[in-house]
Parts: C-alpha cells; structure tokens; sequence
C-alpha cells in the first residue's frame, strides 16, 4: 500500500501547485506574476484573435468600398458610406468587438498592488495590465469602422480619462476620437484635440495623425495643408490598400489644387502598386485629362486607343466621358455630342458616369435650346445619381423646371408640325401619314412580339416557382449592375438607381399620381424640320395594362369599324387632327401663344435664362403682333433689360407699354421715374413688417401679430415672405382655438409653397391633427415666460439629495442653458418650434423658458425614453440643428424626470454635470457634446480668475497685504419702503447686465480640454446657494419680529405657488399619457384598417389571377378545338 500513497502525493501536489497559480493570477491580486500572466495571455490568445478579425474585415472594406472614383474620395470608406449603409444592426467588425470587451472583461486589472507607496506614478495608476490598451483601441476602431461613431467617440473618451496618467496612450485615444468627431463634421471639436496634441508626442509622426491632421484640413478646404500629412501617412502606413488610397486621394488634391505634375507622379504610382481595376482605369483617366490641358490631340489618341482595346470594355462610359469634356473644352461640340452619347448607350453599369454623359447631353442641348431633349437627357441622368452627389438638388430643381419647360415647348412643336403639315400639298401630307401608318404597324408588332415573350417568360418564371427554381431562365432580366452592396433592396443605392433608370427606359418621367399608367389615347402627330425622312409613329390606341374582361359584348369586334377617325391605321385619324378649318387654326394659335408665354415664364422667373427668355417673348410678339395679353410681355422685357443693365431696350419696352397702354395702372406706375427705386426698397419693408409681427406674437399681442400678418398678405401678395408670414398666422389663429382656420392656413402653405421649409413644418402637423390631436387655446409653443426656475433659498439640503440612473421606461427632458445675451431669443424659440415639429412628429414635445439671474433655461419636455433624448441631441447638435445658431457657451443638457425634480430641491447644477459625465457618459454618449463646451468654459473662467488675482496681488502694496478682513460683516437692513430701499431697487434693475461668464460650479480640467478631465471636487452647495442670492440679504439677528412675519408670509404664498405648480404639472403629465394612450389606440386601428385593406387587395388580385388563368384555359382549349377540327378537315381532304 506504501507505493500507491506515494503515487498519490505527486498529482496532489501538482494539482494545488496549479491551483495556487491561478489564484495567485487572479485580476483581484496585483502582483508581477499576475501582470505578466494577463499581459501574455491577452496579447496571444483573446487580443490575437480580435486583431485577426479586425484585420480581416478592414482589407474586406477596403477592396470592396463603394466609391465614387470620378470624385474626391474619403480617406476611410465608411465614412463615405450612405447613411442608409450605416442602419444594420450588424457590422463586419462585431467578431473584433466581441473579442476585444472579452479581453477587457477577462484580463484588467484595476486592483491597488499592496505594499507601494501611495504617492508614486505606479499607484496612481488607473490600469496595471500593460497591453489592455491594445483591446481598448481594438474596440474603438471597430466601432469606428462599423460605422457607429458615437459609439466610438465615447470608448475613445473612456480610454483617455483611464489612461491620462500615461501621455502616449493617452494622446492615441484623443486622435482617435478626433477622428469621430471629424467623421460627424464637427470640426471644431477636432480642431481643438489635434491642437492639444504635443509637439514632442511619438503619435505626432504617425500615420494616424498623418490621418487625422489631413481629413480636418480637407474639410477645411485646405487642400495643400492635407498633401505633407498624406505623404506622412502614406510613408508609415503598413496596410498596401490603404497606401493606395491615400495615394489616390493625394492626387486628387494635387489636381485640385493646380499641382498637375505633382498629381501626375501620385496617380502614376497608384498604377504601378498594381491596384483594382476600377482605380487603375480612373488613375490612367486622370493622368490623360491633366495631359489635355497642354496636348490635347495626344490625349483623344489615347483615349480612342482605350475605346478600341477590348480590356476597357466594360468602362467605356468613363473613357467617353473624358474624352467628350476634352472636346467640350476645345468647343468641338458636335463630336462632343456623339461621345457622350456613345458613353450613355454603351454603359453596362448605368450609374454615375452614365449620367454624368447624359447631363452633359442636356447642358449642351439647353444651349442650343433644344428644351425637349434637354429635358429628356437630364431626367435619365438623374435617375441614376445617388442623392449624396454635391450637385443632385441643384439638378433635381433644374430637372423640374426643364419638365415644365419641355411640356410647354412640346405644345409649341407640336401645334408647329399640325400646322405645317396642314399646309403642304395633299400629296406630300398623304405621303407622310402614310409613311406613319407604316410605322405605326411595325411597332404594334413589335408590341405584339415583345408580350408574346413576356406572356412566355411569365410562364417559366411560375413553372420555375412550382419545382423549387426561382432562377429567371431569361438573361434580359437579369440586372446588368454587378454591386457590392448586399443590403435591403431601399437602402441600396445602386439598386435603386438601376430602378429609377430601368422604369424611365419603360414608361417614361411619369408623375406620381393615380392612374399613371393610362396615357391620352389620342395621338398627336409631330412632324420634324425634315418631314420626309421622320416618320411619325403614333401610340397605341388603348392602355397596355387595361384590365382583361371576360364580357363578351366588350371584346374587339371581328367586323371593321365604320369611324375611321379612331383608327390609327387610317388616314382619316391623322387628317381629323390637323387645324384646316378657321375654328381648329384660332384654337391652335390660342394653344400656340399660351405655350410660349409658358417657355417664358420658366426661363425668367424659375431658371433666370434671360437671353432665351427674350428671344421667346420676341418671337411670341413678332408671330402675334395683336397678343390679347401683350401687356405683361411688354412689362416682363422691360424688367429683364432693367435687370441687365441696358437701359435703352428698357426705355424701348416702357414706351410700348405707354403707347399701346396709356390708361393703365400699371403703365402709370412703370413711368414713374421712382419706380425701380421703390421696387428695391419693398424688401426692406416686407421684412420690417413680419419682424414687427413676430416680436407682437412672442410678446403675447396676438391681434397686433394677426393684423401685421394680414397687412403683408395683401399688400405684397407675391413676397417671399408669404410662406412664414402664412404660417405667423396660423399660429395666432391656433392661439385664439380656430383650429377650422387654421388647418386652412396650413393647407393653403402646401398649396403655395409646397417645396418652402414651412411647408416641412406645416405638414406633420396637418398630420396630427387628422389623427386627432387637438390645439390649446394658448397658443402654439406653450411657452410661459414668467415661469422661472426654482429659488434655491428654500431649497432643500443637498446633502440630503441624490441623483439617479437611467431606468426603462423613464421619461427625459432637454435642458437648454443659454446667457441672456447670446441669442436672439425670438430666433431661437422659433426655430426650436420647428425643429421639434420637423424632427420628432410623433412626440407631444413642449417647452417653457425659465428667466434666472445669469442664464436662461428652456425645458424641453416629451421625451419618452434615453434613446430618443440620444436621438434629441444628436439631430439637435447636427450642422442642420439648432445648436449651430448658438456658441460654446450654451448647452443642451439631457435629464431625467427625477433628477430634474431633485434639482429644483436644490441640487447644484454642477453636481448633476459631474454625475452626468462620471455615470451617465456610458448610458448617454451624446452627452459628451455639451460637457466638452462646459468644460472649456469652466477652464477659461478659471484662467481668467487666477489672472485678476494674480494682478490685483501684484498691485496692492506689501502693508495692505497684511491687513485682516473685519470680524463683523453684518449690515443694517433699511426699513420697509424706504429710500435706501428703493434705490436699491432701482440700481438692480437699471444696471447692465455682468459681461463676466456665468458662474458654474469649479471643475477640475487638465491641461487638455475635454469631458473626460471633468471630475467632481467638493464644494459645499449651501454657500453655493448663499453667493446667488440678492445682495440685500442680511443676517438674522437684524430683522425685526414685523419683518419675520412678512418673510413668513412670504413663503407661505411661495410654497403654495409651487404646490400649485406641482398639481399642474402632475395633471399635464395625466393628459399627456392619456393622450398617448389615445394616439396609441388610433395607431393600432390604422394599422388593422391597413391589415385589411391589404388583405382585400391581394384577394382581389387572387380572383384576378384565377380568373385570368381560366381565360388561358379557355383560349388553350378552344384553340386545341380548332387544331382538331383543322386536322380532321386536312384528313377527310385526303380521303376524299
């Protein structure tokens, strides 16, 4: 038995010496054995992996990034990913992120070493494992990367205040979170990082800040400060795709910037690292282009040589688009044409240099004017642009014009060709027509053919379906776009422009409206300058999509009609629309004059083209001398020539007017010699005159606000102003509760100004009120300015107030602080009024102004829950937001119901800031954009206060220094309405307000400005209070008994004024939920009533099918007879 017990004693003993191992190695004991335990294992087990994956996903970004090369790129593609990208739950960096808080989780160490001194830098230290930094940063890029930048930001702002004692890591961190803040366009917060940043600092030679400097320099519009920093990262960058893009990018600036040589030697070693053929194709295009400037005959060789070469097949769009600007720049503008036409048909991608070939169509057309076509090329272009393009507004309102512009145009072209076919001999007229018929058969065959194939493929497709094979057999309907994008079919934008392009190709730019399908069944005949070689190929007699009907008396008879005017394959119906009688020419003069008094209009007062506009209302003039309406001709030109400057063409037009039209008003006006000078001077008076009538509204004179409001309605029906002046209105009349009145006024801006930025705000709240929602009676924003913010001396001990954490279901508010005179507070309130309409249409969101001593608080409450309070104040804080119209010194701070309860108990707002960037940064990332400018305030206020000190020491002579302050500092208190009183009273309220910054509790700021250096010191909130309160306020032994019961009293009406605020505020929050719970029911009955309908409609479409499908039944078997019975005839033939 001896030997097994000593067989026992070895296993035993390594077994507890394993087990006091990784005690001994736990994160609680901070010892050399743990720290080099975790250091190892972080660094080659959880951190290897993540790093791994990060890698990974970074070279999958980076090969499969959806940019626009023909444009400036970013210097990361994720941040020139749509906004649609960025919406999935899901990103490719999640394993990395995952990886990365394991390692976190896993292996910090935070614990105090035992037996150190407390005063070294070693125990000072927040975190002892010595490579967990790497898995911080590893989180942080990936968030960054996956796009969520918030995210990002915050982790980035955790680390720095961790490591703050460690400069190098630290300064990593602040870059890195620069690079958020530059991501999100906030410039100025990047501006003042990379500024903090050392000289000295290891970091300040990096590829990272070579990064971080560039991107905020691009943004900037420094283009050549951004070239030396892009060179600096392409040198220490290790990844190769990334140095490509840094390359490409270097050239793009290059060539901005007029460095043509420079820009060439980037873009040739772009090629020569031998990248994607997408970049290599527009490097090369690139170095051609900066070619043309000098030899342009040598830069159209080569690009036709590209043309020719098979390799470059597939691109032939962005060759011929080079090359057709190229021979634009040159003014060869018909070989110009036939290049960028040869680039719109032969693009198989149908995206951005497709359009950007058929744009450039409808300049060159409108500059022949040529409307149709221009219109027609710029529609096409359009669709296949992504509305992230710099220009795609712009494009969009041109596009419009250019489509009402076109529709006028195609009236006069069309009444032209009647005309002039009308006129020629009969022979040549027949000729033509017929030569239409013709036409006409053809495409109806092909018509017939083209839903032959479709009826066929319709077939395969439901077969394909039945046997578990939804593959389309027919490769004419497989898109032809090859994208990257593997997102939902909306939120792809390659998709969506393939869409677009393929629907226009189909029916054309249709309106959205019903019945957009059916055209008008009569067809105009248009006939070109050279008639004889343009046949003319009218449309189909009837809808392509009517509906099958199974009603025999409604089927196309066999026998031929008697009315040949219906039949587009007779004469007779393109005879029957051409103007012979004196009626059908007066009708078509009529058609004539309105459309090119439409022309026009859309070029002076929509595209502001003013030589085609004269051209066109000179030809109307010259074609109709006796124009019924030529008055307002006469007066459009002479505002043109007044316009231009050509005095003398005005002077030519005024006298017409004054000749043909001596007795009217509008003559009389047009000679008077003041006449432009009071036309230049109405703008002043408009905008004095809603100015008025805004500051009558927000100082609660409704009716002066509603008569100033009517006044510019009438007197300058055509101001620019009429859409805010409408919507002015509105608000008085919502305020007197004319709820009728005021949907109309709302209704009436949508029908003016449906494109105005009220119409924006007017129309969600048209919205609500269909579903229910009532207006108060008091008006628009429920804005109460004698409400102030309660007095803290009364308030309860601080020492006895806590704050809370985030709770489900807790509702928050927005607290806006902001100095009294920092803002135009009718501006402010108006905008927030509209920004809360706009944005957040759903919630129920109101806000009062609070006036205090320093700083006014507006209280923005609604706000359901933390994520839309984060969503607040990120739209709020955007470049589009409110808060760009303020300065650093105002804030907007998010709060929890509760926490704002036991501030107005008396809490100190700074204890609230502290909390709120100590414990609710985690919950609230968003909240680091206020914190950062309280932050900077609070180090500029100190800076500013140990100045004045250290002058006024510096100033006050050695025997004063030593002087005491007087033991006793009590005052006597005047008595009660006397002078000295008075004139206390007096000096408070006619003094100007302190320039001096508002005091804010002290905050302790490191030596770089930022929300993470924001710790909490403690400062007693009692003699915080007590420095707030009037300078009036004595001791308590000087006050008489009489002055105590007046005090008492005092604060008896106080306490029941707040009580009495409290019952109503209880009682608004009780309407609030019962109105929630109202729209909430209303919500789930649309939604059922939708249920529905979609229910009914995909029944309807069932019997639709059925019964078409019996119909192909039907038809297959009574042609199945008629084979039989042709068979059996062929065969008693024989027989016979």
């Amino acid at each position: 038995m001896l030997p097994s017990r000593k067989k026992l004693v070895a296993p035993l003993l390594l077994a507890l010496l394993v087990a006091s191992f990784f005690v001994g190695c736990s994160v609680q004991n901070n010892s050399a054995t743990t720290r080099f335990y975790h250091n190892l294992t972080t660094r080659y087990n959880v951190y290897y992996n993540g790093n791994n994956a990060f890698q990974e996903a970074y070279k999958k970004q980076l090969t499969e990034a959806p940019d626009n090369l023909a444009e400036r790129i970013m210097i990361e593609p994720i941040v020139g990913a749509s906004k649609e990208a960025l919406l999935d739950s899901k990103g490719p960096f999640d394993q990395a992120i995952e990886k990365g808080q394991k390692a976190i989780r896993l292996h910090s160490i935070r614990s105090k070493p035992s037996g150190k001194k407390r005063n070294t830098p070693f125990y000072q230290k927040r975190e002892y494992n010595t490579f967990i930094h790497n898995a911080w940063l590893l989180v942080g890029k990936s968030q960054y990367h996956n796009g969520n930048f918030l995210d990002a930001m915050a982790t980035f702002s955790y680390m720095a205040r961790l490591y703050k004692e460690e400069p190098n890591i630290k300064d990593i961190a602040r870059l890195w979170q620069a690079r958020c803040y530059l991501a999100l366009e906030w410039t100025d917060d990047a501006a003042r990082i990379i500024a903090s940043t050392r000289a000295d600092s290891p970091i300040a030679k990096s590829a990272l800040y070579g990064k971080t400097e560039a991107d905020l320099a691009i943004q900037e519009g420094r283009y050549r400060d951004a070239i030396p920093m892009l060179e600096q990262a392409i040198r220490k960058e290790k990844s190769k795709l990334a140095r490509i893009r840094l390359r490409f990018l270097k050239g793009q600036l290059e060539s901005e910037s007029g460095l043509a040589k420079d820009a060439q030697r980037s873009f040739s070693k772009v090629i020569a690292s031998a990248p994607a053929f997408p970049i290599e194709v527009t490097a090369r295009l690139n170095i051609i282009s900066l070619d043309a400037d000098t030899q342009p005959k040598e830069a159209l060789k080569k690009l036709n040589k590209m043309l020719r070469k098979e390799r470059y097949s597939q691109v032939i769009d962005k060759i011929a688009l080079s090359k057709g600007r190229i021979l634009l720049a040159q003014k060869d503008t018909i070989p110009a044409i036939e290049a960028f036409s040869l680039g719109a048909e032969k693009s198989q991608q149908k995206a951005y240099e497709y359009a950007l070939c058929r744009i450039a169509l409808a300049e060159i057309f409108l500059a022949k004017g040529k409307f149709v076509k221009a219109a027609k090329e710029l529609s096409a272009g359009l669709s296949a642009l992504r509305e992230n393009y710099p220009h795609y507004a712009e494009l969009k309102r041109l596009s419009e014009q250019m489509d009402e512009l076109s529709r006028h145009a195609m009236v006069v072209d069309e009444q032209d060709s009647l005309r002039h076919l009308a006129s020629m001999p009969e022979v040549e007229r027949l000729h033509i027509i017929d030569s239409a018929i013709t036409a006409y058969k053809k495409q109806i065959k092909e018509q017939g053919r083209e839903e032959l194939l479709a009826e066929q493929q319709e077939r395969q497709n439901a077969f394909n379906q039945e046997v578990g094979n939804n593959r389309t057999t027919n490769p004419s309907f497989t898109p032809s776009v090859q994208v990257s994008d593997k997102s939902f079919y909306f939120y792809n934008n390659d998709l969506l422009a393939l869409g677009k392009s393929s629907f226009i190709k189909l029916w054309g730019n249709r309106p959205l409206e019903d019945d957009w399908r059916r055209k008008n069944k009569r067809v105009a005949v248009g006939v070109q300058s050279n008639l004889s070689d343009v046949p003319i190929v009218p449309e189909k007699n009837s809808d392509s999509l009517a509906i099958e009907t199974s009603d025999p008396s409604l089927e196309k008879s066999d026998t031929p009609s008697t009315d040949n005017s219906q039949n587009p394959e007779k004469r007779e119906y393109y005879l029957a629309l051409l103007p012979f009688s004196p009626e059908a020419i007066d009708a078509s003069d009529k058609l004539i004059q309105g459309g090119l008094e439409g022309m026009g209009s859309v070029l002076n007062e929509k595209m502001e083209r003013f030589p085609d506009a004269i051209a066109v209302y000179k030809d109307l003039l010259n074609r109709y001398p006796s124009y019924q309406e030529r008055k307002s001709v006469y007066y459009k030109l002479f505002m043109i020539f007044e316009r231009l400057g050509d005095k003398a063409e005005a002077t030519f037009w005024r006298n017409k007017m004054q000749a043909d039209f001596p007795s009217d008003p509008l003559t009389k006006e047009v000679t008077n010699p003041g006449y432009i000078e009071s036309l230049k001077k109405q703008d002043s008076i408009e905008n004095n005159l809603y100015a008025r009538a805004l500051e009558a509204y927000f100082h609660n004179n409704n009716s002066e606000a509603k008569k100033l409001s009517q006044d510019l309605l009438s007197q300058y029906a055509l101001s620019s102003l009429r859409p805010k002046t409408l919507f002015l209105l509105s608000l008085t009349q919502a305020t007197e509760g004319r709820t009728d009145d005021f949907k109309q006024t709302l209704n009436q801006i949508l029908e003016e100004s449906p494109n105005s930025e009220m119409s924006e705000v007017a129309e969600p709240i048209l919205s609500d009120l269909a579903k229910g929602r009532k207006i108060m009676k008091e008006g628009y924003s429920g804005i109460d300015f004698s409400a102030i913010f309660s007095s803290q001396e009364d308030s309860t001990s601080s020492s006895s107030l806590s704050l809370k954490l985030p709770e489900f279901g807790e509702s928050y508010m927005a607290l806006l602080l902001f100095p009294h005179e920092s803002v135009n507070l009718n501006e402010l309130l108006f905008a927030i009024a509209g920004f809360n309409f706009s944005q957040f249409t759903n919630y129920n969101l109101t806000f009062t102004l609070q006036k205090s001593f320093e700083y006014d608080r507006l209280v923005i409450e609604g706000l359901p829950s933390i994520r839309v309070a984060r969503e607040y104040l990120q739209k709020a804080y955007a470049p589009h937001g409110y808060m760009s119209l303020l300065d650093n010194s105002a804030w907007l701070i998010p709060i929890s119901k509760p926490n704002y309860a036991t501030i107005e108990k008396g809490l100190p707002l700074g204890d609230y800031i502290n909390f709120l960037s100590d414990s609710l940064l985690v919950y609230i990332p968003e909240a680091s954009m206020p914190l950062e400018a309280i932050a900077a305030l609070a180090q500029e206020t100190t800076q500013k206060r140990s100045l004045e000190e250290n002058k006024h020491l510096q100033s006050t002579p050695s025997s004063q220094k030593s002087k005491s302050f007087p033991k006793s500092t009590e005052t006597k208190r005047p008595e009660q309405g006397s002078s000295q009183t008075k004139l206390d009273k007096t000096k408070r309220i006619s003094s100007p307000p302190s320039k001096e910054p508002p005091h804010i509790p002290e905050l302790k700021v490191d030596s770089v400005i930022t929300i993470d250096t924001i710790a909490q010191q403690k400062t007693d909130s009692l003699s915080h209070s007590t420095q707030r309160k009037d300078s009036s306020v004595i001791h308590s032994d000087s006050i008489t008994p009489g002055q105590m019961t007046l005090n008492d009293a005092k604060l008896q009406r106080e306490l029941r004024l707040k009580e009495q605020k409290i019952k109503e505020r209880e009682e608004r929050v009780k309407r609030q939920e019962a109105e929630k719970v109202r729209q909430e029911t209303l919500r789930l009955r649309e939604k059922e009533r939708i249920e529905r309908e979609k229910k009914r409609i995909e029944e309807q479409k069932k019997r639709e099918r059925e019964r078409k499908e019996a119909q192909r039944e039907r038809e297959k078997k009574r042609k199945e007879a008629q084979r039989e019975r042709n068979k059996n005839r062929a065969t008693q033939r024989k027989v016979s």
